[in-house]
């Protein structure tokens, strides 16, 4: 069943619903009244769902008529790859240290 379809049907059955909450309600007693607004909670529920579900159908028509995702490529580009060239770039990199390689901290003496 279409979504929209499904919308409709469920807003047609809260219509229906909640006129027969409120004929409960006006035309009996009043031990039937708080079924009828029992009746009217189910029916505002019911509409509630009603439009989660045309919410879906109006998306999905959105989506159907965007274009569809790209293939995926045939091979990885160089830049996929990983690693590719930066062992090039280091070696070629001038050194920013002025005094050689460092050398840990040397500790506090705790005298």
């Amino acid at each position: 069943m279409k979504l929209a379809r499904l919308a409709l049907r469920l807003a047609c059955m809260s219509a229906l619903t909640m006129i027969g909450a409120i004929a409960v309600s006006v035309m009996t007693h009043d031990a039937w009244l708080v079924v009828g607004h029992a009746v009217g909670a189910l029916s505002a529920v019911i509409a509630a769902g009603a439009v989660l579900v045309l919410g879906a159908a109006v998306l999905r028509g959105v989506a159907r008529g965007l274009p569809s995702a790209p293939s995926a490529p045939q091979g990885l580009e160089p830049f996929e790859q990983g690693l590719t060239g930066l062992e090039a770039a280091e070696a070629s990199a001038p050194s920013c240290s002025a005094d050689g390689p460092s050398s840990p901290r040397p500790e506090p003496s705790s005298e």
